[in-house]
């Protein structure tokens, strides 16, 4: 167990069988791991891979490896789904490649197509044989490269991830980074351990192999650098189970389920009371946890309950929202001073002033003139004497300025007309009233005709003046009355 494992023991391979150790923080997360030193199954879901060609198994210092030497396509390779994503991901190996060219101890990529590789030696990338892990999206590769060459470095770590945003990758000792924001397309139907890789001169070995899932734990820099540094610590040696003969051929141990009792008399109130529930705090004291070693630790979701009783109401009851009403109360203000007869109070005029600026008008426009009308009141004056005066001619001045008009229009000046109204005048002969019956003259003149017009005319035409010369007469005799009584 990790508890039990110094640190520094975790650079080297766990003698004995190996397990995954189910304790280490890094468990879930795993989806394939391989180690050539034992049987040769997926460590993690117990199933053998599938051998492509004819890979070797050899020593090396740390137990038997894969070689994929003579061959560009000689590896293990264990089935695997699209939902281990290329996105998101670390992997470690442990490799040796002296003499290898474009060869590393693991891929999962179409052969020339997209997908990732873990690269010992990268010369078709780089132009020299350094250390590479990336992702090609059938176009270019997106990876984080080594500045060295590791090939006579006998057997070193090589891990790489990538977060979602930077790939990493950490080899013999050294870390390097590239920023990267994407997704490769998982096309990828196998998991390769071994020599997928290109142009193998003398090939590698692997002799360690795990691939971690980044969607289930969270990929980071600092993960690969302790990975690397530490590439064993995710097994543990599988513990020996002693058996001990007995009499019988062996006994069976059954394990029962236990139970237990609550004891004790339910605690009974002798009143009931509402009681507040009041709000607390509470402090919490003490000193923060400190870890020795930084690991990422899986957090898994949880539940509660709640327990009790609900809250019940004795009685449902609907209470109604009645109207209101207010009074005003309080006596009638009357006047202090209200004798039997009382007072009349005159109610006299005021007057007002009003102050302020004229107000102008923002536009000018010309306005119609209309015609109004006045009333002249008043009395007629009577004169005292009636006397005669003489009613000289007078003068009057029209001053101003001509209107103008804004148009000229041309008025259409309809025909009037005009009814004179009065009394006939009668004409006096000899103090009586003349009738002129015309019936002699038209016994006279039966037949009628212009002369008798004419003649009638003439008649009438000398009675008129006969009158008008008797009317000028009267008015000389009384002007000359009114000059006599004036000059005396």
């Amino acid at each position: 167990m990790p508890a039990i494992i110094r640190p520094e023991k975790w650079q080297e391979r766990p003698r004995g069988t190996l397990i995954l150790d189910q304790g280490h923080w890094a468990f879930g997360a795993i989806v394939h791991a391989f180690c050539p030193g034992q049987a040769l199954v997926d460590l993690k879901t117990g199933i053998a891979p599938t051998k492509v060609d004819t890979p070797e198994i050899v020593g090396t210092p740390e137990g038997p490896a894969i070689s994929s030497v003579g061959s560009i396509y000689r590896y293990y390779e264990f089935a695997d789904s699209p939902q281990n994503s290329n996105s998101r991901m670390m992997v470690v190996a442990r490799w040796s490649g002296t003499g290898a060219t474009n060869e590393g101890p693991a891929s999962k990529r179409v052969v020339g197509g997209q997908g990732w590789n873990l690269a010992g030696s990268f010369n078709a990338l780089l132009g020299a044989n350094y250390p590479a892990f990336g992702f090609f999206d059938g176009s270019g590769w997106r990876t984080a490269s080594g500045t060295e060459d590791i090939r006579s470095a006998g057997l070193v770590t090589l891990a790489g991830g990538y977060d979602g945003n930077v790939i990493t990758l950490s080899a013999k000792g050294r870390t390097y980074t590239t920023a990267f924001s994407g997704s490769i397309p998982d096309v990828a139907v196998s998991v390769k351990i071994g020599g997928d890789g290109g142009d193998v001169v003398s090939g590698g070995t692997t002799s360690l192999f795990y691939l971690i899932d980044g969607n289930r734990l969270r990929s980071s820099t600092g993960a690969v650098e302790e990975l690397a540094k530490a590439p064993w610590q995710v097994f543990r040696k599988q513990a020996k189970i002693l058996y001990f003969p007995s009499a019988g051929g062996g006994a069976t141990i059954a394990g029962d389920s236990g139970t237990y009792a609550l004891t004790g008399s339910d605690v009974s109130l002798k009143a009931g009371r509402k009681l507040a529930a009041d709000s607390g705090s509470y402090s919490l004291s003490g000193t923060d946890a400190a870890f020795k070693r930084g690991y990422a630790l899986v957090a898994s979701s949880g539940t509660y309950t709640v327990s009790g009783t609900a809250v019940s109401l004795k009685a449902g009851r609907k209470l109604a929202a009645d109207s209101g009403s207010y009074t005003l109360t309080g006596t009638d203000a009357t006047l202090t001073y209200a004798p039997a007869g009382g007072y009349n109070l005159t109610a006299e005029s005021g007057s007002y002033s009003l102050t302020g600026t004229a107000a102008t008008l923002k536009v000018s426009r010309k306005l119609s003139a209309d015609s109004g009308a006045y009333s002249l009141t008043g009395t007629t004056a009577t004169l005292a004497k009636g006397v005669r005066m003489a009613a000289a001619s007078g003068s009057y001045t029209l001053t101003g300025s001509n209107v103008s008009f804004a148009r000229t229009y041309v008025l259409t000046a309809e025909s009037g007309s005009y009814t004179l109204t009065g009394t006939s005048a009668g004409l006096t002969w000899s103090g009586a009233p003349v009738v002129v019956d015309d019936e002699p003259i038209k016994r006279i003149y039966p037949a009628g005709g212009a002369r008798i017009d004419r003649e009638i005319k003439e008649l009438l035409a000398k009675q008129d003046e006969q009158i008008r010369s008797a009317r000028l007469a009267r008015e000389d005799e009384e002007i000359i009355c009114i000059m006599a009584l004036m000059a005396a």
